[in-house]
């Protein structure tokens, strides 16, 4: 049986489920979906549509909708293994913790793989879908659909404790480097929040006052705090959250994904528009937009390229380098 312990907090919480939790699995099965021999140097070459995913070593591991998981080789483009399949739920968020993969699933489910691909052990915590997931020691920090925020042990993940603080999705979650302990959530309430872990209390430190638009991706640097929004804007907060340093616009559309490196900032929004940005006299310049492909689901980073997918399943890698660009650097 789950141990819960709640942190109350002065907010009332909503516990809705999103689109995602309330379809059933049966939407997402597609029986005749055989992605072993599928080699993705083309478009709409997926039988399956992409969710998530992440790079580990010289791999890349995808998450569909049709709760399938796989693993590609980056540099050949051909696929390494498909991973024993748990569920038929779309898979919300992958993140590697020491040699396990942890993935979270629309159903609400928590599960641990091997790097190998084998199911090692499933966790439901019934909070709502599972929509992002990020570390920090031993430390797994859980977004759900619901709004509510989920701390457990990698140790111990039968043991959850759960901080209540936003209305509604938690859309990006992300620990901060530089401060243990310490960690963002940003939600559909178009709030972001900062939550400090001490000696295993999960604690709100503060939340911002209702904002523009939604809050769907988190950059947390040496010195800002970056949130990329609903319409298309970069608000950038000190690292307590006490102001806002400034809003930057860079598209008229909903920022889907963001990667940050040696002061350059990538965006991606849901039309498909990549654009660099650059950090110079003490302001950021948007120095290059590209368009990609319809609803660019991630962005990542992989030695000095970055990787781009979209929804349709267009995958390509292009150099980080915001002024480099050429036409010819697609995964095969």
């Amino acid at each position: 049986m789950f141990k819960i312990v709640f942190i109350a907090s002065t907010f009332f919480l909503h516990l809705l489920f999103t689109a995602c939790s309330s379809i059933s699995s049966s939407a997402f099965k597609n029986d005749s979906c055989n992605l072993e021999n599928i080699h993705f140097d083309r478009k709409n070459n997926f039988c399956a549509t992409i969710r998530t995913a992440t790079v580990v070593g010289n791999d890349l591991i995808i998450g569909f909708n049709n709760g399938t998981i796989g693993k590609w080789d980056i540099y050949t483009g051909e696929v390494v293994s498909i991973f024993e399949k748990n569920e038929s739920f779309p898979i919300l968020s992958i993140k590697q913790i020491h040699d396990s993969l942890y993935i979270g699933t629309a159903s609400g489910a928590l599960m641990q793989y091997g790097l190998r691909g084998e199911v090692m052990r499933s966790f439901q915590y019934g909070k709502g879908s599972l929509f992002v997931i990020d570390a920090e020691s031993n430390n797994v920090y859980i977004g759900f659909g619901s709004g509510l925020i989920g701390r457990a042990s990698v140790k111990d993940l039968d043991t959850i404790e759960i901080g209540e603080a936003h209305m509604y999705a938690v859309y990006d979650l992300k620990v901060d480097l530089e401060n243990k302990g310490a960690f963002y959530s940003a939600s559909d309430d178009n709030k972001i929040a900062y939550w400090h872990n001490e000696e295993k209390n999960l604690k709100l430190i503060r939340i911002t006052e209702e904002g523009e638009a939604s809050y769907r991706k988190i950059i947390v640097t040496k010195e800002v705090v970056l949130v990329g929004t609903g319409k298309g804007n970069i608000l950038g907060y000190d690292k307590e959250l006490q102001s806002q340093l400034f809003s930057l616009n860079i598209s008229s559309f909903p920022i889907t994904a963001m990667v940050y490196k040696d002061g350059v900032i990538v965006t991606a929004d849901t039309e498909g528009e990549i654009a660099f940005l650059v950090f110079k006299n003490d302001q950021w310049h948007i120095v290059r937009k590209m368009h990609y492909a319809s609803d660019v689901r991630n962005l990542l980073l992989f030695k000095d390229e970055l990787i781009i997918l979209s929804k349709d399943g267009l995958i390509n890698k292009i150099s980080f380098d915001p002024y480099t660009y050429t036409q010819d650097n697609k995964l095969h």
